[in-house]
């Protein structure tokens, strides 16, 4: 499955064209758990940046396969 996100703002003037794609629960679930260890890596690159901890910040990072579950 390939899901491409792209985040635009949007003014008050304008209309909403977003649109919901259809998932079975288990692509849910699979976006889901995603996006949690992509917030969990955020929020400890973040943690490890007022420390001033490289070497956590790249513990933190997610490797360049692309995998969010790594970091």
């Amino acid at each position: 499955m390939s899901l491409l996100l792209i985040s635009i703002s949007a003014t008050a003037g304008e209309i909403d064209t977003r649109r919901s794609l259809p998932m079975n629960e288990m692509q849910r679930d699979h976006i889901l758990t995603e996006m949690r260890a992509l917030l969990a890596g955020t929020q400890g690159i973040l943690s490890a940046l007022t420390r001033e901890d490289m070497a956590s910040v790249a513990d933190h990072a997610p490797s360049r396969d692309g995998d969010a579950s790594q970091g």
